[in-house]
């Protein structure tokens, strides 16, 4: 029931990416949405923020959507864990 919509800019995003280019973090986003990792709740400016009520409580987030890798998480796990059997059985060899 939570929402998981998140408002960071793309400035503040390239700077977490320790300087990415824009172009190939607007590159990246576009990859994580085509495989539906993240959805975006786009606002009709474009724009990423977050609208509060009186409460102080958010109201509307446009943003990233994060439920798709809530929901995957269980997927998520099961592939981490082949990946590490998969490790310890290349290092026997």
């Amino acid at each position: 029931d939570e929402n998981l919509v998140v408002f960071p800019s793309n400035e503040q995003l390239i700077r977490r990416a320790n300087g990415m280019p824009a172009t190939t973090l607007r590159r990246h986003i576009a990859v994580l949405v085509d495989c539906g990792l993240i959805i975006r709740r786009d606002s009709p400016n474009g724009k990423r923020f977050a609208r509060k009520g009186q409460s102080g409580a958010i109201e509307q987030a446009y943003g990233f959507d994060l439920s798709p890798i809530l929901t995957r998480a269980e997927e998520f796990r099961e592939l981490a864990e082949a990946v590490a059997i998969e490790r310890k059985a290349f290092r026997r060899v």
